[in-house]
């Protein structure tokens, strides 16, 4: 989860009640299907749509004025959505689960590194030009959202407690709440956890070209297209 900051201290570890809410948030994170299955759910259901995708005949040919145009749109989800994790990352990273963090993207949203993780995946579906692929993130959005959140925060609560509460009640979980912006006018700069941040960005910042490589390949006539999905 992505809304506290720093590592827990010794000092939480020296009260009984303290250490005994991390103890019992962490079995409600172990004890959650969704959290624990996240990554292969969301693996399984992008990959088999991607491939169904890729053996689908293209309904927007490339070159042309629409492929221009959601090209142009995938690439600048693309941009926003890493735009977004660094910043939430120079609020939250390498800082995690010591105190609420209430500042910058997270005075207006609870989970603004998950706004950017979906602005990228919404650029990988505009670049595909592909609806299966598109129909490939319901599935992981709901889990996300009825699941994993849900799981994280309520570990957060029993670590927290009234604070993380507090916070809760006044920043809403998904929807931004941009009024009640507030952010300082210098932020201490972890480096470890923008350096940490940087390195997952590179993990997958080459996906759009691979994408767009894809589609170039699947206008050839020698592609083995069989399946006429949208």
């Amino acid at each position: 989860m992505s809304t506290t900051m720093s590592e827990f201290g010794a000092s939480a570890v020296a009260d009984g009640s303290a250490a005994g809410s991390v103890v019992t948030g962490r079995r409600l994170i172990k004890n959650s299907f969704w959290y624990q299955w996240r990554s292969v759910i969301t693996s399984t259901c992008l990959m088999t749509c991607l491939v169904l995708g890729l053996l689908s005949t293209p309904r927007v040919l490339e070159g042309t004025l629409a492929a221009w145009g959601l090209n142009a749109l995938g690439w600048t989800f693309f941009t926003a959505g890493v735009a977004i994790r660094l910043w939430a990352t120079l609020y939250i990273g390498g800082r995690k689960a010591k105190g609420v963090v209430e500042l910058g993207p997270y005075s207006v949203c609870r989970n603004p590194l998950y706004w950017g993780t979906l602005l990228v995946m919404v650029s990988q579906v505009l670049l595909l030009k592909s609806g299966i692929f598109a129909l490939g993130m319901v599935i992981p959005i709901f889990v996300y959202m009825l699941g994993v959140v849900p799981a994280e925060e309520a570990y957060l609560t029993e670590k927290l407690g009234d604070e993380y509460l507090g916070y809760c009640s006044r920043v809403p979980r998904w929807w931004p709440r941009f009024a009640q912006y507030t952010s300082p006018e210098v932020i201490d700069l972890n480096v470890r956890g923008l350096r940490a941040e940087c390195i997952r960005i590179l993990g997958w910042i080459w996906l759009p070209f691979v994408i767009q490589t894809l589609c170039v390949l699947k206008m050839q006539p020698w592609w083995y297209a069989p399946l006429n999905l949208w």
